[in-house]
């Protein structure tokens, strides 16, 4: 019936002209192509070679399109050549027809079409469009599996010439890495249901498998050597999906408990690797090479094993978008992989340790190990790690060894003795020398007071007992607490003893009907959830391909940025943000009207918040409360998400059961992928939107402007718990509503008491440096808090508030900094502007910022020392301090303590032997030789006088 149905239908013309060159050809002849690739001898340099010396997109094919995104661009054209090739020699040697491919495929091209994420209608879809959709889908897919089957050969495929420029061993070689590489570009995906219908009709359909589809693409594309097999979750989305899969086999790790046992930061990350062997933790592969499997145990840290090529960088950048983009992806563990070995990596000397003496963690195909720790940086800007993912576990174990000093000490003892024979010979010796001479000392001193032969010593203890008793400590439990405090291996072992709703109002605006119109038709989170379910190719947004400007990247909050073609997609989930909190409003008073009707009386208030607001604006009232109201309404729902998200682990729901599971925003999957370019666009200062436009809608949402939620300090405490900079910050009570949510940043990182002003009358020079302070004896400190204007100077330590730097840390305070130079009516002084401005002098270099971070007052999460130091660089380029700032007081107090020589001499001698334990181990060691043999001496001349 599907044979007859299919032959009364008119075929496409793409098929008939495949059915004519099938015949126009005969039989396939490779000696035929053979003398054709024999001709060429000089050739075009393809765009996919001459972008290896350029920074190439590792997001778009470079030498393959494969689906519709990419598809007839020019620098992919001549691939198209042996695509065509491809479908033909596969049809030449099966026997089937070009049509009984298409149909196979047009049966399910909706399904296919849906993938596809914003596909362009006029092009791909309709009458003309299918058409041209199915010939992608088959000539793409024909050409893979093609390549697929060379591969499987190594290139030793008899229908094509032995010189073919693709399906060869030529091609194996040079060709297929390329083809692999864009096989794993995020915009550039098949789905594997193509290939599945088309291997149904050309082999069989036991050879169409789920298993087998998915397992033959994974012996492709594979980043790992001899990858276990998919089984079990059915057919794979496409390639992308295979390569995620497999990178993440076996059982995945609990999520970590909710509180650990020392109250773990969220801010916290892992040293680096050369700071970690410091502390004397290994290195070594884990038993598998899935990504998942990192763990700490026993002072080793378990890697898996990852092979760095040219390639590496692009494949994990697509997995990140796709983990990114896909809410079906799971847990974002290529991401947290990704960001774990960012901390561990922050210099090529930790590259070199991985590699080699780190048990092989780390095979380095790039040429250099810097360009291994520049690759992660880059791969790590703006990740996130998911606070239940069992990495923060392992953080948390290798911070817990690393801060315990006796493994410190050991570390130092076996690096600085154990690796060398002679050092340990000299140990032994030494230690037998000491025992020598207090033995000597003894009898040396035994006879000046006993003339007579003593008396046999107890039998156990021994000479021991004899020297206490000489003493006169004489108890059992002084001699075993003494020769335990002298030999235990632990330090601080423990002693031995004894063995309301308002009424609809009227208005004209067109999009207020629109809304009500949309609140009237219901809405139903399955239904919303089902175009997100189909698609599984992704055009990677704007916010992801360039995120180095200052300006939002995501989502424009008010006027100044409204309507910018790369923030156009998020204007969609505003609308349904709306309609979700209308609907939950519920009752009559959920009109959207009554809402407009509030906003109308402050319209005037907050159209002079922006400055130089446009004309347009301004005659456009109803277009501006429009926007006020969806921009209110869009982060009202984030941060109602966000909150739930918080609480999910006792028990909560994410979005309260009205969102979809895989919504692409307000789900778990947004908390972790979205939200963080929210947070951050939401303290751009050129994005801001008054919090009076929250309290009002609050004031709706909850029954009046009476309502607690629509208080000052309620709205404030909101906003904050979702854009603060720092880990529980304190609630604040009082200064009124905040202008906007930068403003209550900025009230945040300066709470408690202001510091007093500075009347000196001269100016104090600058800091010195991290390094040389530490050279003149200064110590670093974390303050007791974490406002930031929390500076002091306080006998030989300087007291810095803590502060994790991550990728968006230089965005927030240029914002911050821009908001206390632009607003003269009630920043307050430059005080956030004086922070960064003290921090660049003191955080010059590398080096300063490592020294910082060991003290506890930076937390780097950049991936490199470096990085830290050239952030403070810029954001304090032309900054000003304020001659009245604290801060100049305490830059007196640094320097004058710097100046004194003996401050220099004590850090000298601290720094060269209290550094060390063994170091002072051998200074108490030196004394006590000194002593005895002074007593020796004293007790051998006696006797020639009595």
């Amino acid at each position: 019936m599907e044979e007859e149905s299919r032959k009364g239908k008119a075929t496409a013309p793409w098929v008939d002209a495949v059915e004519e060159q099938l015949r126009q050809d005969g039989v396939a002849d490779p000696a035929a192509e053979a003398a054709q690739w024999r001709k060429h001898s000089v050739y075009r340099v393809p765009e996919h070679i001459k972008k290896q010396a350029a920074a190439a997109s590792p997001y778009e094919p470079q030498l393959v399109s494969l689906g519709p995104f990419h598809h007839g661009r020019a620098n992919l054209q001549p691939m198209e050549e042996h695509k065509r090739r491809a479908l033909l020699h596969l049809l030449r040697r099966t026997g089937r027809r070009p049509g009984d491919l298409a149909a196979a495929v047009e049966a399910v091209a909706e399904a296919l079409e849906d993938a596809y994420m914003d596909l362009d209608g006029d092009r791909w879809r309709g009458a003309g469009g299918r058409d041209r959709f199915v010939e992608v889908m088959v000539t793409d897919g024909c050409f893979l599996l093609e390549v697929m089957r060379t591969a499987e050969v190594d290139g030793e495929v008899d229908d094509y010439a032995a010189n073919d420029p693709v399906f060869s061993r030529h091609g194996e070689l040079y060709v297929f890495p390329y083809v692999r590489r864009d096989m794993l570009m995020m915009e550039n995906q098949l789905p594997l249901l193509v290939l599945q219908r088309l291997v149904a009709v050309v082999r069989g359909p036991h050879k169409a498998k789920d298993d087998v589809i998915n397992d033959m693409v994974l012996r492709f594309v594979s980043m790992t050597r001899d990858p276990p097999p998919i089984t079990g979750g059915g057919l794979a989305l496409h390639p992308i999906d295979v390569c995620h899969r497999s990178l993440l086999h076996g059982t995945p790790p609990p999520p970590p408990p909710s509180t650990s046992s020392k109250g773990q930061r969220e801010d916290e990350f892992v040293p680096s690797a050369t700071e970690l062997e410091q502390a004397g933790v290994h290195f070594s592969r884990s038993p598998t090479r899935s990504l998942r499997d990192i763990s700490f145990r026993r002072g080793t840290l378990y890697i898996p094993e990852l092979a760095v090529d040219d390639t590496t960088e692009h494949k994990l950048f697509s997995l990140m978008a796709y983990e990114r983009l896909h809410a079906g992806a799971g847990a974002n563990e290529v991401t947290a992989y990704v960001f774990f070995m960012d901390s561990v990596i922050k210099s090529e000397d930790d590259v070199r340790l991985l590699s080699g003496g780190g048990g092989g963690v780390v095979s380095n195909g790039l040429g250099s190990d810097k360009a291994v720790a520049t690759m992660f940086n880059r791969l790590a800007k703006n990740a996130v790690l998911d606070r239940r993912s069992p990495l923060r576990a392992v953080q948390g174990q290798v911070n817990d060894h690393r801060e315990n000093a006796w493994n410190e000490w050991r570390a130092s003892l076996i690096r600085n003795h154990a690796g060398n024979p002679w050092a340990i010979i000299s140990l032994v010796a030494a230690v037998f020398l000491l025992v020598l001479t207090v033995v000597q000392t003894i009898y040396t001193v035994l006879p000046y007071y006993y003339p007579s032969p003593p008396p046999p010593p107890p039998p156990q203890m021994g000479f021991c007992m004899l020297v206490v008793d000489a003493v006169r400590v004489q108890t059992d439990d002084a001699i075993n607490n003494m020769v335990l405090s002298f030999v235990s291996m632990l330090p601080d072992a423990p002693a031995m003893s004894g063995g309301g709703e308002q009424q609809r109002v009227k208005t004209k605006s067109q999009w207020v009907a629109h809304v009500e119109h949309l609140l009237d038709a219901g809405g139903d989170p399955s239904e919303e959830a089902k175009p997100w379910r189909r698609q599984s190719v992704y055009r990677v947004p704007a916010y992801i391909k360039h995120c180095s400007s200052y300006g939002p990247q995501l989502l424009s909050l008010g006027p100044f940025h409204h309507g910018v073609p790369e923030l156009r997609p998020a204007e969609e989930h505003k609308e349904r943000a709306l309609l979700h909190l209308l609907r939950r409003r519920g009752g009559d008073g959920r009109r959207l009207g009554s809402l407009v009707a509030s906003m109308e009386e402050v319209v005037v208030e907050l159209q002079e918040a922006y400055q130089g607001l446009d004309a347009k604006w301004r005659d456009d009232t109803d277009g501006f409360l429009k926007m006020m109201v969806l921009d209110g309404c869009f982060l009202l729902e984030v941060m109602r998400v966000a909150a739930a998200a918080l609480g999910e682990r006792d028990g909560g729901e994410v979005g309260g059961g009205e969102y979809a599971a895989n919504d692409p925003v307000f789900s778990r999957h947004g908390e972790l992928y979205v939200f963080p370019y929210v947070r951050r666009d939401m303290l751009m200062i050129e994005n801001q939107l008054p919090l009076l436009v929250l309290q009002r809608i609050v004031a709706f949402v909850h029954g009046g402007a009476a309502a607690h939620e629509a208080s000052n300090d309620a709205i404030n405490n909101m906003v904050l718990s979702f854009v603060s900079m720092i880990p529980d910050p304190p609630a604040m009570s009082r200064g009124g509503l905040a202008l906007h949510p930068l403003d209550v940043c900025h009230r945040s990182l300066l709470h408690g008491p202001p510091p007093r002003p500075y009347h000196t009358g001269r100016l104090e020079e600058f800091v010195p440096s991290a390094t040389e302070l530490d050279q003149a004896g200064v110590r670093f400190r974390p303050s007791r808090t974490r406002s930031l204007h929390d500076i002091s100077f306080r006998r030989g330590a300087l007291h810095i508030p803590r502060l994790a730097v991550d990728d968006t840390t230089e965005h927030k305070l240029f914002s911050l900094m821009a908001f206390e130079q632009l607003h003269a009516a009630g920043a307050g002084a430059n005080e956030v502007t004086a922070y960064v401005f003290f921090m660049d002098n003191v955080i010059k270099s590398g080096d300063d910022a490592r020294l910082l971070g060991a003290s506890g007052v930076v937390s780097n999460g950049l991936g490199s020392d470096k990085a830290v130091a050239e952030m403070f660089n810029r954001l304090a380029n032309e900054a000003v301090l304020d001659r009245r700032s604290a801060l100049h007081g305490v830059h007196g107090e640094v320097n004058a303590y710097r100046e004194k020589r003996w401050n220099q001499w004590r850090a000298s001698l601290v720094r060269n032997h209290a550094g060390n334990p063994w170091a002072i181990v051998s200074l108490v060691v030196a004394f006590v030789l000194l002593v005895l043999t002074v007593v020796q001496t004293v007790y051998t001349v006696l006797p020639y006088y009595h």
